[in-house]
């Protein structure tokens, strides 16, 4: 500004020591737009038009005397080189305030893309050192810090850190640092007002007892929490000069990275989960398959003597080794009625363990379940045997044909039906079969008087040992 001054002042001097102020007053005029263009402020504009109306009337002074101050033409140009100063001087103001706030959004906008490219870079990482990798390399370019660094107050102990080593003396005063900071998180705590916001840790470097300085400016170290709140572990370092706006869009970039280290975190535990699953899932199929190899061999060691037992016990039955008493028929008959149970128990741990090892193979053919369910009900007569209980079959007519494996149906309904009776001490079992030919669905039931399965165990039916 005085350099302009100094300007207008030399040419207004020399224009009036030629005589050449009225003839130059155009040049004067864009003197007066020249000195009010220079001025920020509107006080300012009104300073310099009125130094330029001033020296408009001292060279007046200068060149015409006193009868300058009586003369129509002086007095006119003094208001009329003020009021255009000052149009100008606000106009020029005016434009240069839109200049400013175009270049200012224009820079804001770039900000805002360099954040959301680096919030996509940070958000396509799933790898924890990765993201702290990025965050420091990105914090450091964004906020032109000397260096950057993410720390860890658990560990205390530097996870990432890029830029001068100079500028950040950590490692060599690890003590010093995290008891400092430490400390300084606890004032933060006790101010309410400050503990749920990200507010800036500030720890200026000093040397010898001076503060260090680069480029005549006081080197500061900001540390700012990676989680947004001081109770996080993580904490972003930087070293250097910048402004509180480079502060700002470092907080912005830290939401972003914190999301990011959260779903890296999840993946992570997802990845172990799925992980130890699996070991899981093979330490039990290997289970599995030493199960239903053990079962295998010991229902092929049981089978044998059964079968030995059961006919040398057909023999005696049908006089192989002499006539038999009635008596003795009858006690021969119960052995090989219970022979037969228990090898029909051991096939059915054999069929189980095949299925739980998906070597189970199903045949299936066409045949009549009416049929099927009589014999079945004929075969469960015996179990009746002794007890004060009847055993009925109610079948509806015109039972269509199913195709079926039969030897698990058997299987099935055996079992079903010898429970019923097992656990019915008086009164009836009722095994029915009806044809619902609206959904094209049979239905075997199977009803007893029973003690029954109380409802709070109704979940613990088709669990192992119930």
């Amino acid at each position: 500004h005085l350099l302009v001054i100094g300007d207008i002042l030399l040419v207004s001097a020399s224009v009036a020591l030629t005589g050449q102020l009225q003839s130059d007053f155009y040049l004067l005029y864009f003197l007066i737009i020249m000195i009010a263009a220079v001025s920020d402020k509107i006080a300012s504009v009104v300073w310099s038009a009125a130094l330029v109306a001033l020296v408009y009337l001292c060279l007046a002074f200068l060149d015409e005397g006193i009868r300058a101050f009586v003369h129509t033409h002086v007095l006119i140009r003094i208001p009329f080189f003020f009021l255009v100063a000052v149009f100008y001087g606000h106009l020029t103001q005016l434009v240069r305030t839109e200049q400013s706030e175009k270049e200012a959004y224009k820079e804001k906008l770039s900000m805002a893309g360099r954040l959301r490219k680096l919030s996509t870079t940070l958000a396509m990482s799933l790898d924890r050192k990765t993201i702290l990798r990025i965050l420091v390399d990105a914090e450091q370019k964004l906020t032109g810090a000397k260096s950057a660094a993410v720390v860890s107050r658990g560990s205390t102990s530097v996870l990432a850190r890029t830029g001068e080593g100079s500028f950040l003396p950590i490692e060599s005063n690890r003590g010093i640092f995290f008891s400092e900071l430490e400390r300084r998180i606890e004032l933060l705590s006790k101010d309410g007002s400050r503990a749920s916001v990200s507010a800036c840790i500030d720890m200026p470097l000093r040397s010898g007892g001076r503060m260090e300085r680069l480029a005549g400016t006081a080197v500061r170290r900001i540390l700012l929490p990676v989680g947004g709140n001081h109770d996080s572990d993580l904490y972003l370092v930087l070293c250097g000069t910048f402004t509180e706006e480079a502060i700002d869009y470092a907080r912005v970039l830290l939401v972003s990275a914190s999301m990011s280290l959260h779903n890296a975190g999840q993946y992570q535990a997802l990845t172990n989960e799925v992980e130890t699953r699996q070991q899981v899932a093979r330490q039990l199929t290997e289970a599995l398959e030493f199960k239903s190899e053990f079962l295998a061999n010991i229902t092929h060691e049981l089978r044998t003597p059964l079968y030995s037992f059961i006919g040398f016990g057909e023999l005696l039955l049908n006089g192989g080794y002499g006539a038999v008493s009635s008596e003795q028929s009858h006690v021969i008959e119960r052995m090989i009625q219970n022979s037969q149970d228990l090898l029909e128990l051991i096939n059915n741990i054999l069929e189980l363990s095949k299925a739980e090892a998906n070597q189970l193979k199903l045949n299936f053919h066409e045949g009549s379940l009416e049929t099927f369910i009589v014999g079945i009900t004929d075969t469960c007569m015996p179990l009746l045997r002794d007890k004060p209980v009847s055993l009925s079959l109610d079948v509806e007519s015109q039972i269509p044909m199913v195709v079926t494996d039969w030897l698990l149906m058997r299987q099935i309904s055996m079992n079903l039906i010898s429970n019923a009776v097992k656990f019915t001490h008086r009164g009836e079992v009722r095994v029915g079969l009806a044809y619902n030919r609206a959904a094209e669905q049979i239905e075997l039931s199977i009803r007893d008087t029973g003690v029954g399965i109380p409802p709070d165990k109704f979940e613990e039916i088709f669990e192992a040992f119930r």
